[in-house]
């Protein structure tokens, strides 16, 4: 669709049309610089991310190896491009009002694909497409993605990398992501829980599919076998540094030898992408495919016929007006968070009905890694005299990387396994029912019982899709995005069954949650705040 604007002898873009790609560059790199600062930071900060210098690199690497076909392609704008450049404009104000990087960095490649699809035409986009395919591999995934991922990669390597000690006759310990050693104990951090190697992976095979010009199926198993190798490779990095400890001692995983026994477990894991490349190749080898007959449109529009230059400014006309209006609306707009009104929780009673509790505090490092407001960690003790742990952390904001973050996944971490789990609705006189999350946990010999879920202003939701969904809903339609996390723990004795902790933990949410709606931001706080208004009028 479209027609050509260059003659046959050419095939040049107008100076006139390059000044407009010229413009709409410097509107969209004035849009973004806030989520380039926020994409830098990402890269510095988080050494997951290293692999991202790589991109310019191999993006430049791969428009090079286009430029004959390039510079031959007939240039003829294209209405299609219009489409995916819209949906990066949608997409774009979509995580600034959700607070959601991703979908920004995402929308950014969508509108250069959709400017160089409308501008340069269908044959040049065709070149490129595997170009901006393989550009969404290099951005940093959403926060809460990639701790879930983080969090399953450490438990899985960490139980693989047992099972390999085991084999070899070692006799070792795990609970999550800590192995006892007997001499030492090894704790699989983040850092070390496979991440990098399994992004910087499914590049390779990208990459690798692409350079040996592999089918698409064969490209698809390649990208794919990236991940058990990646996991397989970390498991056996775990094994070897255990078996360096009993050697050398700590000095083991740290410095020189740590960074150099992963380089070398990175290279074996890069060998073995590539001897699968070489295998899927050796399967039906590829065939140069035949050169296809020129479409007649293309013909016409390489001739010169039909020839309307207006469609390429105009094309260029609106996406300018597009990147314009958002401009506009980004810089006078005001999009300011409404940051509702909370109490500190750390003003939260010791005392809460029959319950007395002991506060506590959350280690420095710990944090610095949260991002919260404020919260609550005590230990209460009722009739029963079996305590309950309650944890409350309040996010006054969840935009742009600072979001609540679940506790399966560091539950699971610390050792605890899941045996049974569910929603649950507990009924709360004069609130009504909320929606929490239950779970069973056992370590070894122990037992405790878990409620959780997410207080978003009066709704209780038990699930993390859910929360983000209400982040970006509330963000739209209240402009706020403060959230909770309501957590509560009780160990289950041996001579004690599940029904009966779970009737400890609903008593207590009886007596704290009403409290607990005094602190927080939720549908009730204004009844809260004039119903306490109301009784120390009475009481005066």
């Amino acid at each position: 669709m479209g027609h050509n604007i260059m003659t046959k002898e050419t095939n040049r873009l107008p100076v006139a049309v390059w000044a407009g790609l010229f413009l709409l560059a410097a509107i969209a790199i004035y849009l973004y610089i806030p989520v380039f600062k926020r994409f830098a930071q990402l890269v510095s900060n988080g050494q997951d991310f290293d692999y991202i210098y790589l991109a310019p690199v191999v993006l430049s690497y791969l428009i090079w190896d286009r430029k004959a076909d390039l510079a031959r392609a007939i240039k003829k704008p294209s209405f299609w491009g219009l489409i995916p450049f819209s949906f990066g404009i949608i997409l774009f104000w979509l995580g600034e009002l959700a607070g959601e990087f991703y979908t920004q960095f995402v929308a950014f490649i969508l509108m250069a694909a959709g400017a160089v699809w409308a501008i340069f035409g269908d044959q040049v986009f065709r070149y490129l497409r595997f170009t901006f395919v393989t550009s969404l591999f290099f951005l940093p995934f959403p926060n809460f993605i990639t701790q879930l991922t983080t969090q399953k990669l450490q438990l899985i390597s960490s139980a693989l990398g047992v099972a390999m000690l085991r084999l070899l006759g070692r006799s070792v310990y795990r609970e999550g992501n800590v192995i006892d050693l007997g001499y030492h104990k090894l704790q699989v951090v983040e850092a070390c829980s496979g991440l990098r190697y399994l992004f910087a992976l499914l590049i390779l095979g990208l990459l690798m599919g692409y350079i040996m010009r592999l089918r698409t199926w064969k490209r698809l198993v390649l990208v794919v076998a990236a991940i058990p190798i990646a996991v397989l490779s970390n498991a056996i990095r775990i094994m070897a540094t255990a078996i360096l400890m009993e050697h050398f001692g700590p000095d083991a995983i740290e410095g020189i030898m740590h960074d150099f026994e992963g380089f070398l477990i990175f290279g074996v894991a890069f060998l073995c992408m590539y001897l699968l490349s070489r295998i899927l190749n050796l399967i039906s080898r590829e065939r140069p495919e035949p050169k296809k007959p020129e479409d007649p449109g293309e013909q016409a529009a390489s001739s010169g016929k039909g020839s309307n230059p207006f469609l390429a400014y105009s094309l260029l006309a609106v996406m300018v007006l597009l990147m314009g209006a958002s401009c506009y609306t980004y810089s006078f707009v005001n999009f300011r968070e409404a940051v509702p009104t909370s109490r500190p929780l750390e003003e939260f009673p010791s005392r809460i009905g029959d319950y007395s509790g002991q506060k506590a505090l959350l280690e420095q490092k710990f944090l610095n890694s949260l991002h919260l407001t404020s919260y609550i960690m005590a230990d209460y003790v009722g009739p029963e005299r079996i305590p309950i742990n309650f944890y409350v952390a309040y996010y006054e904001s969840q935009r742009k990387g600072e979001s609540i973050h679940t506790p399966a996944t560091c539950l699971r971490g610390a050792g605890w396994v899941f045996t049974k789990g569910g929603a649950k609705t507990v009924d709360i006189p004069g609130i009504g029912k909320i929606h929490v999350r239950e779970a069973l946990l056992k370590k070894g010999s122990q037992s405790q019982l878990v409620y959780y879920w997410f207080q978003k202003g009066e709704r209780t939701i038990d699930n993390v899709w859910a929360l983000k969904w209400y982040v970006f809903w509330d963000a739209l339609t209240r402009q706020r995005t403060d959230g909770a996390l309501v957590r509560i723990i009780t160990p289950v004795p041996h001579d004690e069954s599940i029904e009966k902790a779970e009737k400890r933990l609903d008593r207590f949410l009886q007596a704290a949650i009403p409290e607990l709606y005094r602190f927080l931001p939720t549908g009730d706080t204004k009844k809260a705040a004039k119903q306490e208004d109301q009784g120390l009028a009475k009481g005066s």
